[in-house]
């Protein structure tokens, strides 16, 4: 009952609030290969699943108490929470263009499971997301970079050790 009125209080004050108050300008995440600030959000996106995991580096003093991710090509895959009932607080929102997650006692770190399609290229994620969010006891993120690991860097190499290994045996 608690967490529930204390969701609608919450909720309610953001919707008082100009937006302004809230969040700064959504903007697309950086590429990681740029320097990071201290308390850097990151997205990390998964070619080979299409998982989005959200997390502030180790140098974060607080923790995320909102996020808004848009997808301007309407990337999403979802059509409603992909998490247990549990987990699916009153104000999110997930669809095919958009993810919301409110959560006003603040999480360090959420995975979106299979939210994009898999293979997408650095590129197009981070040039379709725009993000933004909020920190536990007020303002917006400091610094948004994405990473989109190489899966195919991995599979080449395995498969010429493989190889290799193979060639010697013969």
């Amino acid at each position: 009952m608690f967490r529930t009125t204390s969701a609608v209080l919450t909720a309610l004050s953001i919707f008082l609030l100009p937006a302004s108050a809230l969040f700064a300008v959504p903007t697309n995440p950086r590429l990681a290969s740029e320097a990071t600030l201290p308390g850097t959000t990151i997205f990390e996106y998964s070619p080979d699943t299409g998982d989005l995991h959200v997390y502030q580096d180790e140098n974060a003093e607080f923790e995320i108490t909102a996020l808004e991710i848009t997808s301007t090509s309407h990337s999403f895959l979802y059509d409603g929470c992909p998490f247990a009932p549990v987990n699916c607080f009153l104000f999110d929102v997930y669809r095919h263009d958009k993810v919301f997650r409110l959560d006003q006692g603040g999480y360090g770190d959420v995975t979106f499971p299979a939210a994009l399609p898999p293979g997408l290229s650095q590129s197009f994620v981070a040039s379709d997301l725009n993000v933004d969010g909020a920190i536990f006891l007020g303002g917006t993120f400091s610094d948004v970079i994405l990473l989109v690991p190489e899966p195919s860097s991995f599979g080449i190499v395995s498969l010429s050790l493989i190889g290799l290994l193979f060639r010697r045996r013969n």
